[in-house]
């Protein structure tokens, strides 16, 4: 697996960026679905393998799940367009010959490049997210997508694109990484970017939209030492209007020469600041490090998410954080490391009813290409179940992005490389895969 740092004016940590393949730029719209059986019941399937052309190439962002069941999400690389090679946004839906994949958008470099993170969808049914990269300063847009007023008749319809904030890589941040936007009530949008801000450590920011303008607030500037460094995930609301985050280093901790990473709260006071508290310091020991994952939130107030190393195994790990007794962190379980592969957990967990939890490896399992694990819980305890090995193949390798579960207990998520093997310099280009029942499973 080829991780890398994302190009900018400084280099953060060294354990989580993909950097695209050199990719060829053959049109594939429509792919079939091979299967794989597992040992256990539930059936892996590639419902998309990427060309590198209009499809895009190197899935690094999660899937968001539509109503109706449709799939929503950011390739980092691939395109055809004049500049090439910057990224799409695509849909992908199910149909009675199978799923098929529609390129919504493509990115050429000045309107962004190489989205990092996934997209949501916001309150008018428009697409919202993040580049890492490109526009007027390279250092990433927020932009918005919103399909075609009419019915179009062509093989290819892309959505227009609106851009609601390019970053200059000063005071107002810069190179957003994996997160994906979120929404408050009033239809304000709220995200991270990694790098930059008035102290250099990354910021928290909101984006108010009056008519067709929108202003975008910085909520707080990470940079101060304690209170983190690099928020590279998205974020999350409680119920009573505070957010939450990860950074991938800062906090009080050492980690091999640099700080092990925090969870964060902002709380919105009366005269519209945002006061910031550190929820928990990373370590080198069993609570794991440099975490990049947004969190997940129970109906109970429990935060989950992963670290992308440390731990027992240092693999990483998979924790709880409870607001029980002035917040109280457990380790869920210990994420493995075989064959010299920290397993790299780099987005997080999804849930279900029953408090499952599934993520992927980057890194490790059988082939050392990566694996999607599921959490059982049972009795209070959370028990590994690999379910299934990627091989690099056909299959895909290296996944990234996070998971995400539909109604009937199907698993979706991406894969960076594999695939078409053909494709991309022989690597493949990256898959969109499907795991069928994997909620009912009994254990």
């Amino acid at each position: 697996m080829r991780l890398c740092q994302r190009s900018s004016h400084r280099e953060p940590h060294s354990t989580r960026r993909f950097r695209p393949e050199t990719i060829s730029l053959a049109l594939v719209c429509v792919v079939g679905a091979f299967t794989i059986q597992p040992a256990s019941s539930q059936t892996f399937s590639v419902i998309h393998a990427f060309s590198g052309g209009a499809d895009g190439a190197v899935p690094t962002g999660g899937l968001t799940l539509a109503p109706g069941g449709a799939l929503y999400g950011t390739t980092t690389s691939g395109g055809t367009g004049g500049s090439g090679n910057n990224g799409v946004v695509f849909k992908i839906a199910p149909h009675s010959s199978g799923w098929v994949l529609n390129a919504l958008f493509e990115f050429n470099g000045n309107n962004g490049k190489a989205p990092s993170g996934g997209v949501a969808i916001g309150p008018s049914g428009a697409l919202y997210g993040l580049t890492s990269t490109g526009g007027p300063s390279n250092a990433g847009v927020v932009y918005e997508l919103q399909p075609p007023f009419s019915i179009c008749q062509a093989v290819t319809c892309y959505w227009s694109q609106t851009i609601l904030h390019n970053f200059t890589a000063l005071d107002d941040g810069g190179f957003p990484g994996y997160g994906t936007p979120i929404f408050d009530g009033a239809g304000n949008l709220y995200a991270t970017a990694e790098l930059d801000g008035a102290q250099n450590g990354g910021v928290v920011f909101k984006l108010s939209r009056s008519g067709n303008q929108w202003t975008e607030t910085i909520l707080h500037d990470f940079g101060g030492g304690e209170d983190g460094v690099e928020p590279d995930a998205g974020l999350v609301f409680d119920a009573s209007g505070s957010l939450y985050g990860t950074t991938l280093s800062g906090g009080i901790n050492q980690c091999q020469g640099s700080f092990c990473g925090t969870v964060f709260q902002l709380v919105p006071q009366q005269d519209g600041s945002w006061h910031e508290n550190v929820l928990f310091n990373f370590n080198t020991l069993d609570a794991g490090s440099y975490p990049t994952s947004t969190l997940v939130l129970d109906q109970a107030g429990n935060f989950y998410g992963t670290t992308s190393s440390g731990g027992s195994n240092n693999g990483g790990t998979v924790f709880e954080l409870s607001p029980a007794n002035g917040w109280t962190f457990s380790v869920l379980n210990a994420l493995p490391a075989g064959g010299g592969q920290w397993c790299t957990s780099l987005t997080g967990v999804s849930r279900d009813a029953a408090g499952n939890l599934y993520g992927v490896c980057s890194q490790d399992g059988a082939s050392n290409q990566g694996l999607v694990f599921k959490l059982t819980l049972a009795n209070g305890n959370y028990t590994f179940h690999d379910l299934h090995d990627f091989t690099g193949g056909t299959d895909g390798g290296s996944p990234v992005g996070g998971v995400v579960l539909d109604a009937n207990g199907n698993l979706y998520g991406t894969a960076a490389y594999g695939g078409n093997t053909s494709e991309c310099g022989g690597n493949g280009c990256g898959v969109i895969w499907e795991i069928a029942g994997v909620a009912g499973i009994r254990d």
